[in-house]
């Protein structure tokens, strides 16, 4: 049978544990509520399949917030995606907020493009902190592969004008002429 004395001294162990559990876990949870974040918004037309809560949002490579939130938008045309920045992000209204894949793997960040020291900055935590969503690589390869094929459709349509049976019977009259 266990004497006085052990009882309390496993008494004070069980509560410095719980008094330790818990602190831990109050500090780690703190850590959220101590760290203020920027909140902005940026809306997206494209699909960000792939991007997560919690990916990455990076200006010129460096982090500086993630995503916090992503919904479709009450319009149910665009996504609004809710970011959380830190403080001393330099975020102007020519801001613009582009989603980019990490190499092959198909996560997606958002990197935070353009913005000018000359620019306006974006005042957070309203409803109007809004980042202009940027043109993402997929839409400007979709948009330059539309821009070669009408030049290539015109190449080909002035090359078709050209070698027409009128030309080309000019073209053999003046051969016949030469010889």
């Amino acid at each position: 049978m266990a004497t006085r004395a052990q009882k309390i001294r496993l008494g004070l162990f069980m509560l410095l544990s719980f008094l330790m559990l818990f602190g831990s876990v109050g500090v780690l949870a703190g850590l959220q509520l101590w760290n203020p974040r920027d909140i902005y918004f940026v809306r997206y037309r494209e699909s960000v399949s792939g991007l997560e809560i919690g990916a990455a949002v990076k200006m010129k490579g460096v982090r500086v917030g993630r995503v916090e939130k992503i919904r479709v938008a009450k319009d149910a045309e665009s996504v609004e995606v809710t970011l959380a920045l830190d403080p001393q992000t330099p975020v102007t209204v020519d801001t613009r907020g582009v989603v980019a894949a990490i190499g092959i793997t198909g996560l997606k960040f958002i990197e935070l493009t353009g913005g000018t020291a000359k620019s306006t900055p974006l005042k957070p935590n309203k409803k109007t902190s809004e980042i202009k969503a940027g043109e993402s690589v997929l839409q400007t390869l979709t948009g330059k592969a539309t821009d070669i094929a009408t030049k290539m459709e015109a190449a080909l349509n002035n090359v078709l004008a050209l070698t027409n049976q009128a030309n080309r019977t000019r073209v053999s009259k003046l051969l016949d002429s030469t010889t």
